[in-house]
């Protein structure tokens, strides 16, 4: 089957009933660039039209993703996830499912901040940290999610398909927040088209992202950007809105966000910062090489599951 939809069309069906599940990037994201698409925020729906489609391979010839959302932290409910993404999917799309990670991880990584295992942490993740709060974190900076970010939207394909995606300001902040090189630069065109077609549809969402549900997230993506020398994707990306701020290594260690503010000594904070630099800025050389990006994922990115999913 060429068309993702079509792929992932019975494991629709199965989740329909589970108001905990969203779907990741792919067709929500295609759609969100569609030039006859329609957004509509009160009912929080995104619609287009039946002959909408998304081939299965990238123009590289390698599969793409489907990635699933779950909002828990149960590891009971994100097995039986897993698993019927397998039983409906299988290797017709390469499937993650992310889920919800214990605050306990959080509390290791503070407790031995420079260790290996926090030296390879390369991506961020949601976190439960107890009293019903969820935190975006990328070590060593974390921040609070607003639960409305976290309420689904539907994409609306014809009457072929209902699939919840999450909210399109939402959408735009996962990519340029998720690595901690910033926006991957496969993805530039791809999240400018996004945001110009989000801020263009629906230009209620840009204060949305400022000032509302979806603050927490921009600034957490104004954090990642200020560790790499070039911003110009994501100032492409945000040029709707006010300027993002920069933030020097000083300010960062001073920011909210950064978990160790009340901890480390000034010498560990130096240590702490330089290595989080180093690692944005090598990855996002490395990540403009598209060589380099194929074969990651037609060979390597099965097998480096530890790594891409922090564990």
């Amino acid at each position: 089957m060429s068309n993702s939809l079509d792929i992932i069309r019975p494991y629709i069906e199965r989740i329909k009933t589970q108001p905990d599940i969203q779907i990741l990037g792919g067709l929500g994201s295609a759609a969100l660039t569609y030039s006859e698409a329609s957004i509509d925020v009160a009912a929080r729906e995104i619609r287009v039209p039946q002959d909408f489609n998304l081939p299965a391979l990238r123009p590289d010839g390698t599969l793409r993703d489907v990635d699933v959302l779950v909002l828990s932290s149960d590891p009971e409910r994100i097995a039986d996830v897993t698993s019927e993404l397998k039983e409906t999917v299988g290797r017709n799309l390469k499937r993650s499912v992310f889920s919800v990670r214990p605050g306990r991880i959080l509390d290791a990584q503070l407790a031995h901040p420079e260790s290996f295992r926090v030296f390879r942490t390369f991506v961020s993740d949601r976190y439960d940290v107890g009293d019903g709060v969820i935190d975006k974190a990328l070590f060593p900076f974390s921040v609070s999610i607003d639960p409305e970010s976290l309420e689904p939207w539907q994409l609306l394909i014809g009457d072929q398909a209902s699939i919840p995606i999450p909210h399109p300001g939402t959408t735009i902040a996962n990519y340029t927040n998720r690595s901690i090189s910033g926006t991957r630069p496969k993805d530039y065109k791809k999240v400018i088209g996004i945001a110009d077609t989000v801020f263009a549809k629906a230009p209620e969402i840009k204060d949305w992202l400022v000032d509302g549900p979806g603050a927490s997230q921009l600034e957490l993506s104004a954090i990642i950007a200020s560790l790499v020398q070039d911003r110009s994707a994501i100032e492409r990306i945000f040029r709707e809105l006010p300027p993002l701020p920069v933030y020097s290594t000083d300010e960062l260690a001073r920011h909210d966000a950064y978990m160790l503010r009340d901890m480390a000594t000034t010498e560990q904070t130096q240590r702490v910062m330089a290595r989080a630099v180093f690692k944005a800025e090598k990855l996002h050389a490395l990540e403009k090489h598209q060589g380099i990006v194929t074969a990651w994922q037609r060979f390597a990115e099965g097998f480096a599951g530890s790594i891409v999913n922090n564990k």
